[in-house]
Formats: structure tokens, C-alpha cells, sequence
């Protein structure tokens, strides 16, 4: 194109890189508007730099139809680039205006300028963008364009100094103020700059001159304000200290990642008003608290729905408190069929928060409180229990089970005797199927014993003589599993559990469905996962020689074993808790004591994760062990044969809870959504190693250590394995990036 083609207009603004005209094309049928920005000659020092700068964009722009650079021209020894005119608003403007933006406006920003990045590094010609900034930065609609692509890291690559300008030098990232060759990790750390500048209303370095800005970088640890970590999901807080970490290894490797992270999170917390879903739910609850309050009755379906409509609640607000309130009522049943009062109470009344009028979860209360009551015989558990019967009634006067539970309750003193009789009620195993508790009067108790006593001597006469008779081996008939027989050493409880009440120590039996259903839910509420058989291919590249085997159908936990869930056995007395707490200043990223409730459970031995599995399978009649070896990996790889869970490539800090990212202990399990392997289970590719079996072809049994943790970024490759002693009891400072989850056969 000739430079006659545009007509120079007044001057725009000046910037580091020169002088900006507004220009326009003549030649258009609807005047385009376009920009002139012509290069400071200051720049192009250095012989052959003029050429150089020329020749390198007129590549980028033959390589890049459709994006803002137009054209290039020499003019009395200028050099004038022409770029189309993006918008009137950058991204300063809005951060001048409006100071700090709410996290979730920032992010849905970040994730709109990775997708533009994108673009830009998939391009052959220029693969980095290299002056990201919020002034190159325009608001076009919902979404972003960017200005200036490629320009200043040109100038950087051809003169002798590069642009070297305060406001460009706060952006750069450490390898580009070092003049080494920068890539796309140079544009991810810019773009945690801005992300980071969005949300605090501050500039990550606030130095007044450049060589400041040059020596603070050199010393930088991503920290961010107390106020900036208490609002922000984990996930994103991980994402910004990988996107700002000094060296370019540690940072995300495709923008593309970030992009897919943000939005992720995004989906998970907002709602189409802007609102987390989390904060929908607490306003939620908090107003039918308030108005069931207020009217002192059970609030109906028109009633709820009122609120959320007061409340602006969308249909996909109440669908989510639907399922949260059916997971916290599923939750809950489960801990009720296996008698685990305390835990059970705390589910269901989550979910009635959340669905009052649901006569299941209201009754399911009844049945807890009225269960705890019938062992522990405190009147505050039966008082609520009656309440909750009387407001089932209320939401279904035809519910027999409540008049029948209310009955029962009437009828049964302070001490669990009947009102008005001398006569003992035999408290009812109260579960998912009630029974009528049973009256006994003492006579027949006493009649009773005097049976008990007889067929007691009978035994002893009759049938022991014949003992070798009656257990010949019968034939051996198929059966679906066998529940091996585990011999766990009972621990004193101590530390944070100490006195606390443990729940009935037998084996509750809870066989799999028949139809073997797709998850189940074990006695501590831990979901587990149904693994169809397959013949699959392990190991191969780095980790040995591919070998085939055959995997039988399982189940395993959908993510590692949790504090929570661990507390139970120790509870049981089946798990030993002064073996895992945080015992000295080096061990406080051990979980377990603390407050870290959703955390896996770490800091615990080979053995001690073999406890907690064989005191579940006690505690659910189900066979319970470490996963195998190729249980794990064929959960972590898929069917595809995935190099790791979220795919072939080996991601970044963002995608799993890695080391070499500065963190500082584990997350909450489910923190990384990216962390998820094809099977549908989390956290496999980090947070917290974790503990396998092995059987040796001799018939001998070793563990070893598979997965990536928060505190190595070795063997996150998930055919990767890590041989390890087996230790007793405490295995060191290591343990603190270990954890388990266990597996179950379905067949």
C-alpha cells in the first residue's frame, strides 16, 4: 500500500514505542478508522535496526490476516505502521474508574484476553504478544481486543537498549528485562500482573523508577493481601501465584490453560447475576431461617419459591440448591443407616435448610435426632425429634411413619421406660427402615433369660461333641466377594478427639447394589466409584515396558481419603491420631488436628492407610484395601491411555496442586477441576502423593507411592511409580506429601 492512502489527522497520544495520528483509509466504501503509529527514531539505533524492525513486521502481518496491524511504510525515514482503531476505552481507563473490580468481573476480563492470546501464539509469525499491558488492552463489547502486538518485542530483539519505559517495565517479565529470548510464558505473566492489579486496585509494583521496578522483580515471591485470599476460590489463588512465578518453567505452558481455569471457576461460583453460588445458598437459607422463624410452621413449595423470587434467584440457582440440598440428604442417610448420629444430624440439616418443605429430609432429622436420643437419652435430642415428626405431619398429614415415630416417643420416659409402666423399652436401631421398638415386661424378661440359659446348656452337651461333624467342608459355592479377616490394633484416641464419644464399634453390613450402581457411599460419606472390567495396557516410555493385565470391575474413592473421613476410624479406635498430628514446626503441613477438615489426609503411613481401609471394611462388610497398581493407574490414565489425568501434556501449576509453586501445604480435595482424570476421579495428578499395593510374582505384598503432591513435581506422569520402604508407624517429614484413598471389588 502507499503511505498516500491515509490521511494523518491530529496526534492521539504518545506512547514508549513513538507517536500516534488518527488516520483513515479513503479507499473504504465505510471510512475505516485506523491509527498511524509511527516509531521513535531514538529506538532504531544500531546498525541495520530500521531493516531489521521492517522486515520482522511486515512478516508478522503477512502471517496474521485480520488482526489490527493493517499495513507497513517508510516515510522520510519513518517507520509508520498502520493499525486499526480497537475501541475508545482501554482497560486503565475502567481500572481509573473504577478502581478495584469484583474477582469474578477480573477473572471473566483474564479469561477474555487468554483467549486473544491465544491467538496470537498459535501464529507461526510471531508467537508472543510482549508489551501486555492494560493501556494495549481495549474493552470491544463483552470482550477484549489487543494493541500492538509484537511491536515492542520486536524493538527489543533489533535496537541496542528495547523499550526499557517504567509503565512497560511493571508488566515484563523477569526473563524479558534480562533481554533473554521471551516465549508465551512471558505474555502468562503479564497477564498475572494485571489479574492481580484488577482485583487489588493496585499495581503489583508500585516502584517510582525502573531500576527499582528491575531489582524488586529479582527478589519477587507471589503473596497477596489477606483480603485478596480470604475471597478467592483456592483455584484461582493457585493460578495467580503459577501465572507470577519468576521462571518461566513454573508458569502455565499454554494460555490456553488459563483461559480454560478461569472460566472453570467461573462456572462452579457465579450465577447469571454475578453472585457465587455459594453466596446464593447462604442468602437463601438465611431468609427461609428468618421467615420460617417468623411464622413458627413448616414453609411450602409456593412459599420457598416465593423467597427465591424476592431473593432474584434464577431457575439454575434453585436447581443448585436442589442438588446441594439432595447431596446433603444422601450424605446424611448414609451416615444414618450406619448409626453415625452426630454426622448424620449435621447432613440432613443442611439439607433442610436449604429444602424445608421436603418431608424425606425433614423425617430422615426426626429419625437422627430420635436415633441419638434412644443411645445417648439427652431430652433435647427427643424434643426435636417430636418437633420434626409433628412438622412432617404438618407438610403430609398421610405420613404413617411419623404418627408412628411420634407414638413411640410419647410413649417413652425421661429414663426410655414407658409413661405410666415399669415395663424397659428396648431402644430401636433406628436407620432407613424403622422398626417398632419392642415392649417387654420384667416377668418376660426374666422368663427369657431362664430360655437363654437352657439353650446355652444344650449347646455345651450336645452340639460341641459333634463339632467335627458339623464343620467338614462344605462344598465351595461362587459367591460375589469375601470380607477378609483384618486384624487392626485398637490406639488410644488422644488429641482433639480425645472424649469423644465412638460410635458402635461392629460390623454393619452394606453390600454393593445388585444392579452394581455407578458410586456408593461408604460409612464415612466418602463417595466411591464404579470401575468397569477392561483389559488395559500399563507403564511404557520412562516408567519400563508396557505389560498388559486385566483389571476386574472396583470401586474407589473419588478423591483421597479426607480428615474428616479419617477421624472416624480414629474415633473407632481403629486409627491412631498421635501418630499424624503436627508434632513440631517442620511437620505443620500435617493435617490432621487442625482445621483443615477437607483436606486429604496426610503425614499417614503405608500402615496406617491400610488400617483406615481394613477399619472400613469392617465397618461397611465390605472387602477394603489400597488401591492396586493397576487399579490406580487405569483410573488415572482412562481407556485413551492419558500420560496424565487432564491429558498428554504435563500442564502447569494451574492445572494440578504441584510442587515447585511455592505452596506452602495440600488444598481441599477437589480444589483443581483441571486435575480430573477421564474415569471421573480428582486429584490424581497432585495435592497429595498417594499410597498403592503391589504384589510381587512370589506372592509377597509391598507398597509404593504413585501421583504427584504439592510438595514435588517428580511422578505426576501417571505410569510413573516410586518405590518406598514400607514404614511402621510415622514415616518423616516426607509423609506430609503422602496420603491414600481406598478401593473395593464389585464382583
Amino acid at each position: 500500500m502507499e503511505a498516500t492512502r491515509y490521511e494523518m489527522g491530529e496526534l492521539l497520544r504518545e506512547s514508549e514505542l513513538g507517536r500516534i495520528y488518527v488516520a483513515k483509509d479513503p479507499s473504504e466504501a465505510e471510512t475505516m478508522a485506523c491509527e498511524l503509529w509511527v516509531v521513535d527514531d531514538t529506538l532504531l539505533r544500531g546498525r541495520g535496526a530500521r531493516k531489521r524492525l521492517v522486515d520482522r513486521m511486515r512478516r508478522f502481518i503477512k502471517g496474521r490476516p485480520g488482526s489490527p496491524w493493517v499495513d507497513l511504510y517508510e516515510e522520510d525515514k519513518r517507520v509508520v505502521l498502520v493499525h486499526r482503531v480497537l475501541g475508545e476505552k482501554t482497560l486503565r481507563d475502567v481500572m481509573v474508574q473504577e478502581g478495584a473490580l469484583d474477582w469474578k468481573r477480573a477473572a471473566e476480563i483474564g479469561a477474555n484476553i487468554a483467549r486473544e492470546l491465544a491467538v496470537i501464539h498459535r501464529d507461526e509469525a510471531a508467537n508472543v504478544h510482549g508489551d501486555l499491558r492494560p493501556e494495549n488492552i481495549f474493552i470491544a463489547g463483552t470482550g477484549v481486543a489487543l494493541a500492538g502486538a509484537g511491536l515492542a518485542q520486536a524493538l527489543d530483539d533489533v535496537s541496542e537498549d528495547g523499550v526499557r519505559s517504567l509503565g512497560r517495565l511493571r508488566y515484563l517479565s523477569p526473563e524479558q528485562v534480562a533481554f533473554a529470548q521471551a516465549g508465551s510464558q512471558s505474555d502468562v505473566y503479564a497477564l498475572g500482573m494485571i489479574l492481580v492489579e484488577l482485583m487489588t486496585g493496585e499495581a503489583v509494583f508500585k516502584q517510582s523508577t525502573a531500576q527499582e521496578v528491575e531489582s524488586a522483580k529479582e527478589a519477587f515471591v507471589p503473596r497477596w493481601p489477606k483480603r485478596l485470599e480470604q475471597v478467592l476460590p483456592e483455584a484461582l489463588l493457585s493460578l495467580l501465584s503459577s501465572l507470577c512465578a519468576s521462571e518461566p518453567e513454573a508458569r502455565p505452558q499454554l494460555v490456553a490453560d488459563v483461559a480454560q481455569v478461569l472460566e472453570a471457576t467461573l462456572t462452579r461460583t457465579q450465577s447469571c447475576r454475578g453472585a457465587s453460588e455459594q453466596e446464593i445458598l447462604s442468602s437463601y437459607v438465611a431468609r427461609v431461617m428468618e421467615v420460617g422463624a417468623q411464622r413458627n410452621s413448616a414453609l411450602k413449595d409456593e412459599e420457598l419459591r416465593e423467597i427465591a423470587i424476592e431473593l432474584g434467584m434464577s431457575e439454575a440457582d434453585l436447581q443448585a440448591a436442589d442438588k446441594a440440598a439432595a447431596d446433603h440428604l444422601t450424605r446424611g442417610q448414609g451416615y444414618l443407616s450406619h448409626q453415625l448420629w452426630d454426622d448424620a444430624i449435621e447432613q440432613l440439616q443442611s439439607a433442610a435448610s436449604l429444602a424445608p418443605a421436603r418431608t424425606e429430609v425433614v423425617f430422615a432429622l426426626a429419625e437422627a435426632h430420635a436415633g441419638r436420643w434412644s443411645v445417648r437419652r439427652q431430652q433435647q435430642d427427643k424434643l426435636e425429634a417430636q418437633r420434626l415428626a409433628r412438622r412432617v405431619i404438618d407438610l403430609d398429614a398421610r405420613h404413617a411413619e411419623a404418627f408412628k415415630l411420634l407414638a413411640e416417643l410419647e410413649s417413652e420416659g425421661d429414663d426410655g421406660s414407658e409413661k405410666g409402666s415399669k415395663r424397659a423399652v428396648v431402644p430401636r436401631r433406628r436407620g432407613r427402615s424403622p422398626k417398632r421398638g419392642r415392649v417387654v415386661s420384667l416377668g418376660q424378661m426374666a422368663v427369657i433369660g431362664v430360655i437363654s440359659a437352657l439353650l446355652g446348656l444344650v449347646v455345651l452337651l450336645f452340639i460341641d461333641p459333634l463339632e467335627g461333624w458339623m464343620m467338614r467342608p462344605l462344598p465351595t459355592q461362587p459367591t460375589v466377594e469375601s470380607v477378609p479377616s483384618v486384624s487392626v490394633p485398637s490406639h488410644p484416641v488422644v488429641g482433639a478427639d480425645a472424649g469423644v464419644p465412638a460410635p458402635p464399634t461392629t460390623a454393619i453390613t452394606a453390600p454393593m447394589p445388585a444392579d452394581l450402581a455407578s458410586q456408593w457411599t461408604s460409612p464415612d460419606g466418602a463417595v466411591m466409584l464404579r470401575v468397569a472390567e477392561a483389559a488395559v495396557t500399563l507403564g511404557g516410555g520412562e516408567s519400563g515396558p508396557e505389560r498388559r493385565a486385566v483389571v476386574p470391575s472396583f470401586y474407589m474413592d473419588l478423591h483421597e481419603v479426607t480428615v474428616a473421613s479419617f477421624r472416624h476410624c480414629v474415633r473407632d479406635g481403629a486409627c491412631a491420631a498421635h501418630l499424624y498430628t503436627p508434632w513440631s514446626p517442620r511437620h505443620d503441613a500435617c493435617n490432621y488436628g487442625t482445621n483443615r477438615d477437607d483436606h486429604p489426609m496426610n503425614c499417614v503411613s503405608g500402615e496406617g492407610a491400610e488400617q483406615f481401609c481394613a477399619w472400613r471394611a469392617r465397618r461397611s462388610g465390605r472387602a477394603m484395601s489400597l488401591p492396586t497398581e493397576a487399579q490406580w493407574e487405569y483410573a488415572a490414565r482412562g481407556p485413551e491411555r492419558r500420560l496424565y489425568p487432564w491429558g498428554d501434556s504435563p500442564g502447569s501449576c494451574a492445572t494440578s496442586h504441584r510442587g515447585g509453586c511455592q505452596h506452602q501445604s495440600t488444598r481441599p480435595v477437589r480444589s483443581y477441576p483441571v486435575d480430573l482424570s477421564p474415569l471421573g476421579f480428582f486429584d490424581l495428578g497432585g495435592n497429595v502423593a498417594e499410597w498403592v499395593s503391589i504384589s510381587g510374582g512370589d506372592g509377597t505384598e509391598s507398597r509404593s507411592v504413585r501421583g504427584g503432591s504439592w510438595l514435588r513435581r517428580q511422578a505426576i506422569n501417571s505410569a510413573e511409580r516410586e518405590s518406598v520402604p514400607v514404614p511402621l508407624g510415622y514415616s518423616g517429614v516426607n509423609a506430609q506429601e503422602i496420603g491414600f484413598r481406598c478401593a473395593s471389588p464389585a464382583l
